[in-house]
């Protein structure tokens, strides 16, 4: 949407692996700070914050704690829906062996 506050797009959802992404700075300051912020309280939250256990039921390969938590996991995977970069059509057209650059990003 216009103001970004739903929480996923109506379409498929793309999602970014091993936190490889492109944003332009457009993309970045159309989010308020206050976003960022909160994000960064997330990442950097004490031990035995309540988020430390998020992600416990799935299976994901990983140790979980402060290192290597699930919420920076599912965090890197959602650069797409946070910078309003939801065309499934990026996918369609960037395959696993696509290095395209005007293909495998949402350009402004």
């Amino acid at each position: 949407s216009s103001r970004r506050s739903q929480l996923c797009p109506p379409t498929l959802q793309l999602a970014s692996w091993a936190a490889q992404f492109f944003v332009s700075r457009a993309r970045i300051v159309a989010n308020p700070r206050t976003k960022y912020a909160r994000v960064k309280e997330l990442l950097e939250a004490p031990l035995g914050h309540w988020l430390e256990g998020e992600g416990a039921s799935f299976d994901w390969g990983g140790d979980m704690g402060p290192s290597n938590p699930f919420f920076g996991h599912a965090l890197e995977r959602s650069w797409p829906v946070i910078f309003n970069c939801t065309d499934p059509g990026v996918a369609d057209r960037c395959g696993d062996d696509v290095y395209d650059k005007d293909a495998c990003q949402c350009r402004d």
